[in-house]
Formats: C-alpha cells, structure tokens, sequence
C-alpha cells in the first residue's frame, strides 16, 4: 500500500529519492532479520504471547508512521514497524505446526500464505486509491485498524498452540512428528 505514493511522501516529507527508497531498504533489512529473534522468543514464551506483542507494535508503529514529520522519523518507525510485522509469518508458521498434523499442515500453511501471497498484488492499487482520496497518511491509519483488529482477534480467539504451555498439560518434549 506503501510504494504507489512514494514520490508523494518524498515531495511532502522535502526529501530525496534516495533516502525514501531507505525507508524501504530499512524496513525489509529489518523484516528479513527479526524472525531469528522472533522464532526463539516463541519457543521461550509461546506463540500467543509473540504475536500479541509483535502486533501490538505493528498497531501502533503504523500511527507514528503516520505522524512522521520528516524522512528520519519515517524511516525510525518503519524499522520498528518491521519489527511488528516480521513474527507474523515465523510465529504463524510455527502455531501451525503445533495444531496440525503432519498430513494436514501442507494445506493449513497454503491458506496462511495466502495473506502474504495476494496481500503485494492488490496492496499497492488498494494504496493508490486510498492515499489518491485521503492522503498518503491515511495507508497507515486503514494499516493501524487492520492491525488493531488481528490483536483483537488473537486476544480473543487465538489460544496457546505451544504444546509444553498449553493449560492443563503436562511439560512434554518436543516430538520429532512436529518437525
């Protein structure tokens, strides 16, 4: 949703083509790096736990994207942005993992990809159309509700999946049918 209103931003934020494709560069250096910190914090915590704290700074790192004033503070929060958004696929891979069995987890992880797979092909015209209306600001206020509403979903619906944390179970070694 971002891309299609980057000569936007750089015209409204007085900057350089340069430093605006930086908050690109940033932001997937980022995503491509925090799942190493992601995956074993889930393992520790569990998967719950990871997810409501990743899309909780997602949530609200998408309003300080949106108040940015100037290409640095942009560039600052999308970093932690990234941060947010990087445990989605890890940690949501791994929940998978502990709920289905083996034959059914192929299919399970081809619905759960889904999002990530169609999400840049009708991102940036869903972008375009929204900033074209409201301003480029307001990508990341729709972002924002839509992240405030997965944490609400995994609040309220999402249990533990990590089996050794699951209510009422006993500790249990990692079975190697999960791997």
């Amino acid at each position: 949703m971002y891309t299609p209103v980057l000569a936007v931003i750089r015209d409204d934020l007085g900057c350089t083509n340069d430093e605006i494709i930086a908050t690109i560069s940033v932001y997937l250096a980022i995503l491509g790096f925090m799942p190493l910190v992601w995956g074993p914090f889930s393992d520790a915590y569990g998967r719950r736990r990871a997810l409501m704290i990743a899309a909780a700074v997602y949530t609200v790192t998408n309003l300080g994207c949106a108040l940015a004033w100037d290409v640095w503070s942009l560039m600052v929060v999308r970093a932690l942005q990234a941060v947010g958004s990087s445990a989605m696929l890890t940690v949501g891979a791994g929940a998978i993992a502990d709920t289905f069995p083996k034959k059914e987890r192929g299919r399970a992880m081809g619905y759960y990809l889904m999002g990530p797979l169609i999400g840049p092909v009708i991102g940036p015209s869903v972008g375009g159309v929204i900033a074209q209306f409201l301003g480029w600001r307001s990508i990341f206020y729709v972002i924002m509700a839509l992240g405030a509403l997965v944490l609400a979903l995994i609040w309220f619906l999402m249990p533990e999946t990590l089996p050794r944390l699951r209510p009422g179970e006993k500790v249990q070694v990692v079975s190697k049918d999960l791997l």
